[in-house]
């Protein structure tokens, strides 16, 4: 049943007008009515009053029912439109039709119009439900191919000659392609794996057993890097159970299998260290079987190598006659949570004797805070005990065993002063016998570890416990620090006051440093983590943010009819995107070669002042702002401003520089400049920005760091820029420095060697363009290049300035091309094409033919990449993405007459 409707009618005769209404109340339809008679009206009603069905007539003195009906079709086309009229033909009928109009019905046969709105109404109802579900299932194609392209593993799809069907964003990534085409021209049955990877076999696998999962292969880069990855692989079959494809899921694990290797390494440190120390250590789960312990403790229970005791218990040991005992023990721990300190104790040796142990048991707890079992130290202390026996029958049997301890010794007083002590802790503390007796164990003791020392001798002295042990800190009398394991006992008089204190010191410095460095390791492995994964996350949008702008606008460009004046405004989005987009992969590269040591100075003349101001016109045009004043100073006139140095080093450092200065300054100055002091060249960025926090100063010129790493900091950029800029400056030979205060601005400095040259009158004639020299039509030229896009973008460059073009797809062509009779005006050669690259190729032609100039255009960036394209003959090198205007210079240079 339908409910209320808001029916919109378009009439100028009020009595057809009700007979309308009566007629449509006779079919049992409720509804709400607006009455209108003109194209404004119309459009108003359709605005505000947002109908359910329109009723036109047909004509109307300045309006009619096909001007209104289009109006409905542009605007709101899933309204209804039924038009009421007066007798019309056929032809009319059909033109209404097809204009879009759901029904018409004639005056004459109002008995039509309820039926029509009904089906109207259905009509619309079924297309509405239409369009929704469309929509819906472009959304889920949408989200699958969001969730195919984001996915955190690398997936692809081959048909069985092995050729790339699909593989998303993280392969790509993974493998080091920038796109999909690069990667799909990759075969993954005959390349992609090192040597060891039988990829036959797996494809055997997969036939047979319909998948193969986690098998751990290595995998080559595209730049030729071998990567640990875990693949798995499915056989996709048709309806006639024929396989069709193969799908495939790859896991970079090379980080996780050098965690792996660095974790071994970490239990093995760990393991050399618990082996070292001199006490027995152990430790056991809830049940009290032994979970491993150190080799001194696996020697004393009998055994060969520690991992032998696991799985074992005190009753399968050669102690087992006092294993009631320790298993009493253990239980108090488990069972009050809290732990047991220097237990005395017996112990059965595997030669059939008895050992005294002073024994420490404290409890292992999970993260949830439930005990999971106990950890145990002892040392043997039989030796002391005879001591102390030795002691009391005989001061030259004590004396004898006292002096030759490994392990330091003292005898105290309750007043902390020395008794007495022996060679091994004289040497231990640097000391004489008679200087160490004038000192107390008060005043070698490091401040720090003071009062834990304190409490626990005031604790013996009252009788609370009797004695303790601790690690704690020893100065040396060259002020050396050394760390002991100290352990004290208190022998009392027959009424129980101190007579004197007993302490067995062990040097664990040794160990402490390992632990310390442990520490110090860790946190630094997890620093790292941090700043990787801010990179990451930052230089994946700073990356899309450029990239979605170049994908839309062409998009649009390509789908759209649009005017001149939108046709320019987004090719300039594009055009400005791309530059933002190759900055970002420069910075990355720069880096990359500076880490590697291959980043080379290039030292030329340089003008300063003409730099300067490139870099300040560079700026007035990106970067204008009314509330930013911006300008800059040269300290040298124009004829005294040339100096050796490397030009695009010194240009990018002042760019990076000037660029943070701009992107963190709103209101006030930003100014640039340079002196000269001492033989040296000072350069400077000033800023009136937000300033820079007193304990980010030194960190900020680490790579992939920023004062804000969040992912939602105010400012973006990728964090690479101001350690690039310090490795320039230090590989120019200089340094770099930074006064800031928060919230007044920053000051970036930095000092170059100052290498004056007389300055040499630029040739004007060598700017062709300026020149007017232009490139007489008709030039041949050879274009090796193995990408069709690559090569349409060149043709169509080429054959705008009238030259004839001759394509070669790999070095083997380009170089069967030339002979005597065929020589090519000019050959434009790409670098990494198949089966004989440009180098190679390039080589060859100079050898036979010198005279033909060949000019590099490749997308290899580093500065080894040039050099070593230069040296293999060609005359020019220019870099990809293509630059019209440098290409255009670059063959007048060797085609002008």
């Amino acid at each position: 049943m339908i409910g209320l409707l808001k029916i919109l009618f378009l009439e100028d005769v009020i009595s057809d007008a009700e007979l309308i209404w009566r007629e449509i109340e006779k079919s049992q339809i409720a509804f709400e009515k607006l009455l209108v008679d003109n194209r404004k009206d119309f459009v108003e009603g359709i605005a505000t009053f947002n109908p359910d069905i329109i009723i036109a007539d047909y004509k109307l003195p300045d309006f009619d029912g096909i001007s209104a009906l289009n109006f409905r079709n542009e605007n709101t086309p899933l309204i209804p439109f039924i038009l009421v009229t007066g007798s019309i033909n056929e032809e009319v009928a059909v033109e209404c039709m097809k204009a879009g109009a759901d029904d018409y019905v004639l005056k004459e046969n109002l008995s039509r119009l309820g039926p029509a709105i009904n089906n109207s109404l259905n009509k619309a109802k079924f297309l509405k439900q239409k369009l929704d579900a469309e929509n819906a299932l472009r959304e889920s194609e949408e989200r699958f191919r969001i969730l195919y392209d984001e996915a955190v593993a690398g997936l692809y799809r081959t048909n069985l000659q092995g050729d790339i069907l699909m593989a998303n964003k993280t392969l790509i990534k993974m493998l080091g392609f920038q796109n999909f085409e690069e990667l799909a021209s990759r075969n993954l049955n005959v390349a992609g794996y090192a040597p060891s990877y039988k990829r036959n076999t797996f494809i055997d696998r997969i036939e047979k057993e319909g998948e193969v999962r986690n098998l751990e292969a290595t995998w080559i880069r595209k730049d030729g890097k071998a990567i640990l990855v875990k693949e798995s692989a499915k056989a996709i079959r048709n309806s006639e159970g024929k396989i069709i494809f193969y799908d495939g899921i790859v896991e970079d694990i090379t980080e996780r299998k050098k965690v792996e290797e660095d974790l071994d390494i970490s239990n093995r440190l760990i393991e050399g260290i618990l082996n070292a120390i001199p006490a027995r250590v152990f430790w056991k789960d809830i049940n009290l079987v032994y979970l491993g312990c150190n080799a001194i403790f696996a020697k004393d229970a009998g055994l060969i190598e520690p991992r032998e005791i696991i799985g074992k218990n005190d009753y399968q040991l050669v102690w087992r006659e006092q294993a009631d005992l320790y298993r009493n023990d253990d239980l108090d721990v488990i069972r009050s949570g809290k732990p047991k300190f220097n237990i005395e104790e017996s112990q059965s040796t595997p030669d059939g004797n008895t050992i005294t142990l002073l024994t420490n048991k404290v409890p292992l707890f999970t993260s949830n805070g439930k005990i999971s079992g106990i950890l145990g130290t002892y040392i043997d202390i039989t030796y002391r005990k005879r001591a102390e026996e030795a002691l009391s029958k005989s001061e030259a049997r004590f004396r004898s065993y006292f002096n030759s301890s490994i392990v330091g010794i003292s005898i105290t007083s309750p007043t902390k002063g020395w008794i007495e002590v022996n060679e091994h802790l004289c040497d231990l503390l640097g000391y004489t016998r008679e200087e160490l007796l004038l000192t107390t164990w008060s005043e070698l003791t490091h401040p720090e570890d003071l009062n834990l020392d304190y409490e626990n001798f005031d604790r013996v002295v009252k009788g609370e416990i009797d004695g303790y042990n601790i690690d704690k800190r020893f100065i040396c009398k060259n002020g050396e620090i050394i760390w002991t394991s100290l352990s004290v006992r208190c022998v009392r008089h027959s009424d129980g006051q101190v007579d004197y204190f007993i302490a067995l010191l062990f040097d664990i410095s040794e160990r402490k440093r390992a632990e310390i460095e442990l520490i110090h390791s860790k946190e630094k492995a997890e620093e790292g983590d941090r700043l990787k994964t801010a990179f990451l996350n930052n230089i994946s949008h700073e990356i899309r943010t450029p990239l979605n702008a170049i994908v839309g606008f062409a998009t649009i460009l390509g789908r759209y009819e649009l005017t001149p004046e939108k046709k320019k405004e987004f090719v300039d989005i594009i055009f400005a995107s791309n530059n933002q987009l190759l900055s970002i992969i420069s910075g990355i590269l720069s880096l990359a070669s500076l880490e590697a040591g291959q980043e080379k100075i290039s030292e030329a003349e340089t003008d300063l002042n003409k730099l300067l101001l490139n870099v300040y016109e560079q700026f007035s045009i990106t970067h204008k702002s009314a509330e930013v004043e911006f300008n800059y100073q040269t300290s040298l006139p124009d004829t005294l401003a040339f100096v050796y140095t490397d030009p695009v080093k010194l240009m990018q450092i002042l760019v990076n520089l000037v660029e943070n200065a701009m992107k963190y300054t709103h209101k006030g100055e930003v100014s640039f400049g340079y002196t000269v002091s001492d033989n040296k060249l000072q350069f400077y960025v000033k800023d009136t920005g937000i300033g820079i926090p007193q304990d980010m100063k030194e960190l900020i010129f680490e790579r992939f760091r920023q004062v804000d790493n969040s992912p939602t900091r105010k400012y973006g950029g990728t964090g690479l820029g101001l350690s690039i800029s310090k490795g320039y400056v230090e590989l120019l030979g200089g340094s770099i420095m930074l006064s800031s205060e928060l919230g007044k601005g920053s000051v970036f400095s930095f000092t170059l060697p100052y290498n004056p040259v007389t300055p040499v009158p630029s040739d004007e004639k060598n700017h062709l363009k300026d020149s007017g020299i232009l490139i007489p039509p008709g030039k041949t030229i050879l274009v090796a290049e193995d990408e069709t896009n690559n090569f349409l973008l060149i043709n169509e460059i080429l054959v705008d300035m009238q030259l004839k073009v001759y394509r070669a797809v790999n070095g083997f062509e380009a170089v069967n091309f030339c002979s005597p009779g065929n020589l090519p005006d000019l050959i434009l050669m790409d670098i990494k094409m198949p089966e004989m690259d440009g180098i190679e190729a390039t080589k060859k032609i100079k050898g036979l033919y010198p005279q033909v100039p060949i000019i590099a255009l490749t997308a290899y960036a580093l500065e080894e990449d040039k050099r070593n394209i230069l040296s293999s003959g060609c005359n020019e090198y220019i870099q990809k993405p293509l630059n019209r205007q440098l290409l255009f210079d670059t063959l007048a240079k060797y085609l002008a007459d």
